[in-house]
């Protein structure tokens, strides 16, 4: 590999862990990093992590790349991917003021079960392709602001994992189509 060729940083933040990868421009493996984390259960059927675990693991992981690669390379592009179904209330000074409601947490049936009550599902649907569940990012929020009002009111965003990395990295709050969609 040329010195200069520009590389390309891949970051993926999972329930169970986060792994960075770095390729060059021809898809060959420069660099790999992983890191184990797991999530706290306070409940039965709960289960949530902290933003930080997230945060910890990307920068965890990238500095692991970047000693594999014996220093700082020009990196051309990066890309951030997580479990979606998580969201963190952030206040106005980036602080994470909860902790994220994995997709695997039960505790928002209730909330999944209003939203059936509340709104006709085929319609919700058919303008946004998701459907009523307790995995659902709404029922997470919906959550919040009953059980816990303080950070809800505190929240300046609501992030799932790979905004709240892109956040941390960049200051910039932000999201894509796929994600936006759920809520």
């Amino acid at each position: 590999m040329a010195p200069d060729q520009p590389l390309l940083l891949g970051i993926d933040i999972a329930t169970a862990g986060c792994t960075s990868l770095v390729i060059d421009q021809d898809g060959r493996e420069r660099a790999r990093a992983s890191v184990e984390y797991g999530y706290r259960s306070p409940r039965p059927g709960w289960a949530e992590q902290d933003a930080n675990q997230w945060w910890e693991g990307v920068c965890t992981t990238v500095r692991a790349c970047v000693d594999q690669l014996g220093g700082p390379r020009a990196i051309a592009a990066a890309a951030i991917d997580s479990h979606l179904e998580a969201v963190v209330p952030i206040d106005r000074h980036g602080e994470a003021r909860a902790p994220g409601l994995l997709w695997l947490d039960q505790r928002t049936v209730p909330q999944a079960e209003r939203l059936h009550e509340l709104l006709d599902e085929s319609d919700v649907l058919a303008r946004t392709g998701v459907n009523f569940n307790h995995v659902n990012p709404v029922t997470k929020l919906m959550w919040l602001r009953e059980h816990l009002p303080e950070a809800f009111d505190a929240a300046q965003v609501f992030l799932p994992p790979k905004d709240y990395a892109r956040y941390k990295l960049t200051g910039t709050i932000g999201t894509d189509y796929s994600v936006a969609s759920k809520t």
